[in-house]
């Protein structure tokens, strides 16, 4: 008693402040070691996959350094294996004579020690390698970052004041435009323009090497000079957040404060800026360091194409080279990076935002928001319960849909496309193929229609639907000197777009690679919408250990960097299959998504009809079917036109890097490659080969980002009412909410 009597006199002493940090502090421990402890779990899965991939890796280092050492050898004879295996050693930290567990943990306490091996190629430490590397890569994505962090927020916060104004409709179409362009796509486009026409800025290399190195005003300025066009590539194409600074800036305006500023006749820059700006941003920190460890898989790209000498660079040579051990070198350091920028923005978000560590009422004794929203949300769900449990023992069955229809806008209730169960016993096997044709496809596609950028998405993606399915009947396949070279666009009926400097139509290879990167990106995007949906569904309905299991896996999958995984797993598997090819492009991109998918449902559970399900002892897969599946599907829908568009990045990107194999011209990005390759960005005579594939991505890119914004209007049940045929009476009257 005195020493809980004692500890509430010294608490009373405390100032508010003083308490406050203690209750943050207590909090941060545990929430620290959680989120250590994950990561530790990440950095080391990432390590472990990194072995298996090493050995699914075609001929392995084994093979690579029996090639060398023969081409070393002048008689072409046999090779000394016992030489081989203590190179293999010395390169990969594996002994390739001992048993598969011996290897395994000496490869991973090599890892953990910072040893990566050594170069095959380079002939040095693959660590000494990539930390030279590293400060390139890490000054241009740092820079881009925080200039297009920095844009975004000044210019979603303008527009945002000056909603519905040529100011704001102007940046929209250029932010939504911008965000149809693949990073890499504009880095070509300004080498050309700026690079080879221009000669404004250099072309490769990350500094002039006549300049001595050193802290002084040249060697800065050529820094700087080289660097200029990457960060653009990245800034001019990285302004996706403007849209959602902007959504949150309109949220703000209406709280009173801004009113009160108005009142006292602050400017309306002051106002965007310092009002609404600084209250907006801070949902957006989190992407911050999340964008920056995207930026750090996809400099891989761009290094390519300005030749720019970073981590991304030296990991497609290794590949190039069968470099193994600074291929796992590059792909292990990216990982790491990720993980750790994911790390420090789950971290400092509680700090950043007052709201997520404080309830800000004044006494200021809670140290987390989401603490308290928890034991209020247990509360609820007791003091409901009892609730239920007393209506349904007076009332039965029915009482629960009565209260169902009385709580109002006070919970989630059913989404309109909840009608399984509902239907009468005698309704016919037509009727409810009727009811679900309008609910599930009709009622979508007209509310994306009715919406102008739906629409016009819609019809850029039909052109490319016919060319892929009526066109490959219509238009010659293409073939080699079937025309003059570098015959220009629109001067020819028989080549529209013009030729190549082997007189193929560029016409006929985009229409007959349209077929193969539709089955590239349905079968991508099925797969990532699918795992989401099914880990997503099961991790937030089941909760306990289900839910610690496979949401550790979806940060796992979240942390590893998709581009360089990919690229390893390409090299691994070689895949020319198009439906293989799209699965590999999104193995990994469906964590985030399952995550959020998991919020809702979490959500979805705790409703009325979802318990009253319960209580009858429906079947779980009935209730997932029926219940919760319905009401995530609109975010679903736009989840899967996201995934689609990652496909034709992801793709294009590969084919351009030479990453993929083909034999034929069968994907844009193997044009993009060619051209690029063979001087399609040297004249302005040949300049039409670069810009016919970059014109063609850019076009369905922006019909999709088009339509998944028009699809935001999906999670309205009162929209998706108002456009079905089949939606009953009641549901009409009283919309609900998803």
């Amino acid at each position: 008693m005195t020493d809980g009597a004692d500890s509430t006199e010294r608490r009373d002493q405390q100032s508010p402040i003083q308490r406050w940090l203690q209750s943050l502090l207590t909090f941060f421990q545990g929430y620290l070691i959680r989120r250590l402890l994950q990561a530790m779990i990440t950095v080391y899965a990432v390590v472990t996959l990194s072995f298996v991939l090493i050995r699914l890796l075609p001929g392995g280092p084994v093979e690579s350094i029996v090639v060398r050492l023969r081409s070393q050898q002048r008689s072409g004879g046999s090779v000394n294996m016992n030489r081989v295996r203590e190179l293999v050693e010395a390169y990969t930290n594996i002994t390739p004579n001992q048993p598969i567990y011996v290897q395994y943990v000496d490869y991973v306490t090599a890892v953990l020690q910072g040893d990566f091996g050594q170069s095959i190629s380079f002939q040095e430490p693959v660590v000494s390698i990539l930390l030279q590397a590293l400060p390139w890569t890490l000054f241009v994505l740092s820079v881009s970052v925080l200039v297009s962090f920095t844009l975004s927020i000044s210019l979603g916060a303008i527009m945002a004041y000056k909603e519905k104004t040529a100011l704001d409709i102007g940046l929209s179409t250029y932010t939504t435009i911008s965000s149809s362009i693949p990073y890499y796509i504009a880095g070509i486009l300004m080498l050309y323009f700026f690079g080879y026409q221009l000669e404004l800025f250099p072309t490769s290399g990350r500094v002039d090497a006549s300049i001595p190195a050193g802290f002084n005003v040249d060697f800065v300025v050529s820094i700087l000079h080289h660097a200029a066009l990457p960060i653009l590539s990245f800034v001019l194409t990285g302004l996706g957040a403007t849209l959602s600074m902007r959504a949150n800036s309109i949220r703000v305006l209406g709280e009173d404060y801004i009113h009160v500023a108005q009142l006292r006749g602050l400017s309306p820059r002051l106002i965007s800026l310092r009002y609404v700006g600084r209250n907006a941003i801070l949902p957006l920190y989190t992407g911050l360091l999340l964008t920056l460890a995207l930026m750090l898989g996809g400099s891989v790209v761009m290094e390519q194409v300005f030749r720019y000498p970073g981590i991304g660079y030296f990991l497609i040579e290794a590949i190039r080279s069968r470099d193994y051990p600074l291929m796992m070198g590059g792909f292990l350091l990216i990982s790491v990076g990720v993980t750790a920028s994911m790390f420090i923005a789950d971290l400092t978000y509680g700090l950043i935002d007052p709201r997520t560590s404080s309830e800000g009422n004044g006494n200021n004794n809670s140290s987390s928001v989401a603490l308290l929203r928890l034991v209020r949300r247990q509360v609820r769900r007791v003091l409901k319960s009892s609730s239920e449990s007393d209506q349904f023992i007076d009332g039965g069955t029915s009482s629960i849909n009565d209260q169902s229809s009385q709580e109002g806008d006070t919970s989630l209730e059913k989404s309109v496309f909840q009608f399984e169960g509902e239907q009468d016993a005698s309704t016919s096997l037509r009727e409810r193929l009727f009811r679900m044709f309008d609910v599930y496809i009709y009622a979508p596609f007209m509310v994306l229609w009715d919406d102008i950028r739906g629409k016009i998405g819609i019809l850029i993606l039909a052109i490319y639907i016919i060319a892929g399915s009526v066109g490959v009947w219509l238009v010659t396949p293409p073939s080699v000197n079937e025309g003059p070279a570098y015959v220009l666009p629109f001067q020819n009926s028989g080549y529209p777009f013009g030729t190549d400097n082997s007189g193929i139509d560029l016409f006929a290879q985009m229409v007959h690679a349209t077929p193969t990167m539709f089955q590239m990106i349905l079968a991508g995007a099925i797969f990532a919408t699918g795992m989401a949906m099914l880990i997503g569904t099961l991790s937030g309905f089941k909760g306990g250990f289900v839910d610690s299991v496979l949401m550790t896996l979806s940060d796992i999958s979240i942390a590893i960097p998709g581009l360089p995984l990919i690229i390893v797993l390409a090299a691994i598997f070689q895949p020319q299959n198009p439906i293989l090819v799209g699965i590999i492009l999104t193995v990994n991109a469906w964590g985030g998504t399952a995550r959020a998918i998991r919020s809702q449902v979490l959500t979805i559970r705790e409703e009325s009809y979802v318990e009253a399900s319960r209580t009858m002892s429906t079947p779980t897969s009935t209730i997932i079917s029926s219940d919760i599946v319905p009401n995530v599907a609109p975010y679903i829908l736009i989840q899967f036109v996201e995934q689609s568009r990652a496909v034709i990045f992801g793709s294009v990107a590969l084919y351009f890097l030479g990453v993929l194999p083909f034999t034929t011209t069968s994907n844009w990005g193997v044009v993009l490659n060619q051209a690029y390759s063979q001087g399609g960005l040297l004249t302005l005579a040949t300049i039409h080969w670069i810009l016919v594939p970059v014109v063609t991505i850019m076009l369905l890119s922006m019909a999709l980002t088009l339509i998944a914004q028009a699809a935001d209007a999906l999670t309205s049940p009162q929209v998706r009412a108002r456009h079905a045929k089949t939606t009953d009476e009641n549901t009409e009257a009283e919309p609900t909410k998803v």
